[in-house]
């Protein structure tokens, strides 16, 4: 339990440490979050804002708070099914951008900062929280790599970074001399990041969502409107689903995309994106169809192709209007004059 987010610093007393501390401060956090919840779903992030203007937290301790939810929720001090989750049971098959909409994506941004942010979830398969802590330091560019300090559940890993996209990081950090965090900090959005030397999530989420309404790119299934969450719409998230779905189809074998992804279990990775990865199968398919089709082919001589005879040229049909009296000597002249001039034989 961590006592810094605090406003007032919890008392402890002559309780077992689990008793003082639900006993005192953070029995009135429950109860407060209980309030809060008790007739409206809110985000964790929505509950730690909440708590800040409530004067009941301190800024920039969301980890913290998000520790403290998790042990409340473990513990049964609150209910899980109010504070609203993405996680989803069973396979719900996420949208990924096909080239085109990539292309079309690219062309409409302005804003230098989203479209390396972009780059970076796409080039990788970066989260967008990995994409606003990168340093500088992280990059290996000789070794195709970056580092990824402080992931999803507080893991390191590696991601690779290929060496050709080295240029679009060098010409930003040149163009926004950056000296030590890639977007470094420069105004929050959030009291929750005010004091954090980065940049917020909230400031490459809101430019993502506007260039993909000005270039006309989102969607959203009917389908699924109905549940609450689960609209299929076109988020930052949407280019590590392309990356992770692009190398598998490409045979980069899973436990290498899980590996690079930060996957914490390889079934994640097979069980989404194989079901996304439908290039290898359809591959398959097309070569299992023609496979096929030659052999009914070769087995029914009805069905063989019989070689086409060579088209005549424009000349030649002509002559044979002309021959076949179709046509007078002058006006066959004329347009022989005609397709010669232009190259026609």
């Amino acid at each position: 339990m961590q006592a810094a987010m605090f406003v007032t610093e919890p008392k402890t007393d002559q309780r077992s440490k689990l008793a003082s501390a639900v006993y005192n401060s953070y029995a009135q956090l429950i109860e407060e979050i209980a309030k809060v919840l008790q007739d409206n779903h809110y985000s964790a992030h929505e509950l730690y804002e909440i708590l800040i203007y409530k004067s009941y937290l301190r800024p920039a301790y969301f980890k913290d708070f998000q520790k403290f939810l998790r042990w409340a929720i473990r513990e049964g001090y609150l209910d899980k099914g109010k504070i609203v989750s993405k996680t989803i049971q069973g396979i719900r098959i996420p949208n990924r951008f096909t080239k085109e909409q990539l292309l079309t994506y690219f062309r409409t941004l302005k804003d230098p900062r989203v479209a390396v942010a972009s780059f970076l979830g796409f080039w990788s398969g970066l989260r967008i929280g990995d994409v606003i802590k990168l340093k500088i330091e992280d990059f290996d560019f000789e070794g195709e790599v970056i580092k990824i300090v402080q992931s999803k559940r507080s893991k390191d890993r590696i991601a690779p970074f290929l060496r050709e996209g080295q240029v679009v990081i060098e010409k930003w950090i040149k163009y926004s001399g950056a000296t030590e965090y890639l977007f470094p900090g420069g105004g929050s959005h959030s009291m929750a990041t005010l004091h954090t030397p980065h940049i917020s999530t909230k400031l490459i989420s809101d430019g993502f969502s506007k260039i993909v309404r000005e270039a006309s790119l989102q969607r959203v299934d009917e389908r699924y409107a109905a549940l609450p969450g689960r609209r299929k719409n076109f988020t930052f998230h949407t280019f590590r689903h392309t990356f992770c779905t692009y190398h598998l189809e490409h045979e980069v074998s899973p436990a290498f995309v899980a590996r690079a992804a930060g996957h914490a279990d390889m079934k994640t990775t097979v069980g989404v994106y194989g079901h996304m990865a439908t290039g290898t199968m359809m591959r398959a398919f097309r070569r299992s169809f023609e496979q096929g089709r030659r052999k009914s082919i070769e087995a029914d001589p009805k069905l063989q192709q019989k070689p086409r005879k060579a088209e005549k040229g424009a000349l030649a049909q002509l002559a044979e209007k002309f021959i076949s009296g179709d046509m007078s000597e002058d006006v066959f002249l004329k347009k022989k004059q005609v397709l010669l001039d232009a190259g026609l034989s």
